[in-house]
């Protein structure tokens, strides 16, 4: 319910006050940067961005945002400007102990950075889905059975969308690709149901579509060892919603990232 309510505050609160609540509720940033992207136009994203910038210049993660927006509607006549000013903020970022950069490294291959880049972003934030895990309590070590001549391969795909989402509609079509003779296919949902047809879809295609969005990383963690995956992909890599600190608790003996 949290995010349901956030995205109807974001559409309900004039421009000005929600900039306000940028400035002076610090601890709601990221939830509310996130999604007046989402939920309002671009160009109107655009706005709350530069009146946000204007309150606190330094708030990183809005003008990440505000690059993105404005990329998403071709608003080139600051590209130039913003890039530069992206890569000193990356670097400033990186650089820093115990910071997580704003810049995500899936928007950093949007600004066509460098690999080298590209790769140091995607560092700090392994970095920090491994100390979020280790904060945690479990710390268990799972001996992984070998697959018997006669099972199935089991294949699991977590992904923070199955439903209207670019990650269902790309895919949708390779779930159901699997030869169910020698291949049983599990799709563990991040994100609850949308009620979509691309959901109902997907849940003709693939035999095990299971709602984890209400499970903490552990749980889901504990889960996917319980179904006794063999290969679990991870279908969002470093992205909004990713599941990345189930992955860091390895329930599954090979784990691979399509992103």
């Amino acid at each position: 319910m949290p995010c349901v309510c956030w995205c109807l505050f974001t559409r309900l609160v004039p421009t000005r006050q929600l900039t306000a609540l940028f400035f002076f509720r610090p601890s709601n940033n990221h939830v509310c940067c996130s999604y007046v992207l989402v939920i309002i136009s671009n160009q109107d994203a655009i706005t709350c961005y530069e009146k946000t910038l204007e309150l606190n210049p330094d708030y990183s993660l809005a003008f990440v945002n505000l690059c993105f927006a404005r990329a998403s509607i071709c608003q080139w006549e600051t590209r130039e400007e913003d890039v530069q000013r992206l890569l000193g903020l990356v670097q400033n970022e990186v650089e820093k102990e115990n910071c997580l950069p704003a810049m995500q490294p899936y928007f950093a291959l949007v600004f066509q950075m460098s690999l080298e880049v590209v790769q140091e972003l995607s560092r700090k934030y392994a970095e920090h889905v491994r100390h979020s895990v280790s904060l945690m309590a479990m710390r268990t070590v799972h001996q992984f059975k070998p697959k018997k001549a006669h099972e199935r391969l089991r294949v699991g795909y977590v992904a923070s969308n199955f439903g209207n989402h670019p990650i269902t509609q790309a895919m949708i079509s390779v779930f159901g690709m699997h030869d169910r003779l020698r291949f049983e296919v599990f799709c563990y949902s991040l994100g609850a149901d949308d009620e979509s047809r691309w959901r109902r879809d997907l849940e003709g295609r693939v035999e095990h579509l299971k709602d984890i969005s209400d499970m903490t990383h552990f749980e889901a963690s504990r889960l996917i060892r319980s179904d006794k995956i063999h290969i679990l992909v991870n279908l969002d890599g470093y992205m909004k919603g990713s599941g990345n600190q189930i992955f860091a608790t390895r329930p599954a003996p090979v784990q691979v990232s399509c992103c």
